[in-house]
């Protein structure tokens, strides 16, 4: 019998899956096989697409670490022979852990075919001829070089690049968002992945949630725009969080520090970005999956009174007629003595008819949000503090920088130096909060007056109007405290006084 031969293909990028790189190593491992007489196992042919074998990626995380775990538990049987097209795909590593990977593969029975050399490699013949293990070496030491050389001058090109960037704006050669494209020395908008993103903001901000609108993705068929590594199949939420993320999307050159602001052409209005980043924060207690016909204007927002444990939805159906019921979580787990349950459409009914009744019903919870509102001026003083601070923090990190270069007691200075980093990436969290705030802040009126709109027309049954109806509350209502035995519901606002309704 032919002794048997398992392929293994690598290549470091993505984008080389399109080319003929998988091809020609296919060919080229069959081509071997007949050659040298090897019966080729294809249904155990290995591959690695797309990940690097510099620093040994592919042997600690790749498919080839199962493929050597298997040699080294003895589910490969000795004698078998792992075809590559060179050495360079098997590891870039450092010399030592190259060697290294190659004595242990050889070690265990393994032998080692390369199709570029028509040459194979086993313990016995590397026995028999030790300067080949040297010629091995060598191929394994410019392997690591040419990466690490590569690694250099890719490093360099994309910080000359940055630099230029900063410094004047100018047009490169760069990765772009999916929704943008370079025609000479401009970025042009390109309309149909862009109308795409504007969709995701506009459906996002409506009240469908990120899984929802995967779902919706992925049923008509629309293909993913992702231009991270290889191409999704299928739509997923950090995908489309990713999206709703990028400040790119406002003309931010995100991949400096400080970003770059009106360096791309702008896709959306700030307001509706940072309306986005308001509902990301906003749904974060949301959990759950959303079912388009039976939308819960309270999600994530109920909580039992008593115990201030978060209050439990559930349905069930009787005479064709579907009836749906909070109940406190724990006391379904016998950890509070409040068991009573609510019908949510008394809930609803009293909250929705309260909102009608009373034009200034409304109002009374937006106070807090409302009086913040006249403080605007504070906020964009508070945002240039936050810049300012942001700037001495900068400056720190490049004393601290330079001073870790020149000597001197390095474990403190590298501690001062992490301290300084953490010290600056909480002040730009704090700076985005203060963005979001100040233009939630400067759209409530208009949020009010579209959930006014939408109450008065009394269309609580379609499931796009709830959806947009729970988004709005979200926008002005923080928490719910239900209390089942004394019929009451105490909705508590972001800012200012909460209020009390009663439901039957």
């Amino acid at each position: 019998m032919k002794p048997t031969a398992i392929s293994y293909i690598r290549f470091s990028s993505g984008k080389q899956a399109h080319g003929s790189s998988l091809e020609r190593q296919l060919d080229g491992t069959r081509a071997f096989c007949q050659r040298q007489g090897l019966s080729l196992n294809e249904s155990l042919s290995i591959t690695d697409l797309g990940v690097s074998a510099y620093e040994g990626h592919n042997a600690d995380e790749g498919n080839l670490k199962t493929f050597l775990d298997a040699v080294r538990n003895g589910t490969i049987a000795q004698g078998t022979t792992l075809v590559i097209e060179a050495l360079d795909r098997l590891t870039r590593d450092s010399v030592v852990e190259a060697t290294h990977l190659l004595t242990d593969i050889l070690r265990h029975g393994i032998s080692i075919g390369l199709t570029a050399e028509d040459k194979i490699y086993s313990l016995d013949y590397i026995n028999k001829n030790p300067f080949e293990l040297i010629v091995a070496t060598t191929y394994l030491i410019r392997g690591g070089e040419e990466s690490r050389i590569k690694g250099e001058r890719v490093s360099d090109a994309h910080a000359r690049k940055q630099a230029r960037i900063v410094a004047n704006r100018s047009v490169e050669k760069i990765p772009l968002p999916c929704w943008l494209k370079r025609v000479g020395n401009t970025y042009h908008i390109d309309r149909k992945p862009a109308q795409l993103v504007r969709r995701i903001f506009a459906e996002y901000i409506g009240g469908k949630g990120l899984g929802l609108l995967a779902k919706e993705f992925n049923r008509e068929g629309i293909p993913v725009i992702s231009k991270r590594g290889l191409r999704a199949t299928q739509w997923h939420g950090i995908t489309l969080r990713r999206i709703l993320r990028d400040k790119a999307t406002i003309g931010f050159y995100t991949h400096t520090d400080p970003q770059v602001p009106h360096y791309y052409p702008r896709l959306i209005d700030d307001t509706i970005f940072y309306k986005a980043q308001a509902a990301l924060q906003q749904r974060k207690n949301a959990h759950g999956r959303t079912d388009p016909n039976d939308i819960n204007l309270f999600k994530g927002l109920t909580k039992c009174e008593h115990c201030g444990g978060t209050m439990f939805y559930w349905r069930t159906k009787r005479t064709k007629k579907t009836h749906r019921y909070y109940q406190c979580y724990n006391a379904r787990h016998g950890t509070c003595s409040h068991s009573k349950i609510v019908k949510v459409e008394n809930l609803e009914d009293a909250f929705l008819q309260w909102t009608t009744g009373s034009r200034s019903a409304i109002t009374a919870f937006s106070q807090g949000l409302t009086a913040e509102k006249s403080k605007t001026e504070d906020i964009i003083g508070n945002m240039n503090t936050l810049r300012g601070q942001i700037v001495e923090a900068d400056k720190a990190i490049d004393n601290l920088t330079k001073a870790v270069e020149v000597g001197g007691d390095i474990p403190s200075l590298v501690t001062r130096l992490r301290e300084a980093q953490e010290t600056k990436t909480q002040l730009r969290a704090l700076l985005t909060q203060l963005e979001t705030t100040r233009y939630r802040v400067e759209t409530l009126t208009q949020d009010m007056e579209a959930y006014i709109k939408l109450v008065d027309n009394r269309q609580y049954e379609d499931p796009r109007i709830r959806l947009r109806l729970r988004e709005l509350i979200r926008g002005f209502v923080r928490e719910i405290r239900l209390n089942p035995e004394e019929h009451t519901a105490t909705f508590i606002p972001p800012h200012g006084r909460s209020r009390v309704i009663h439901f039957f």
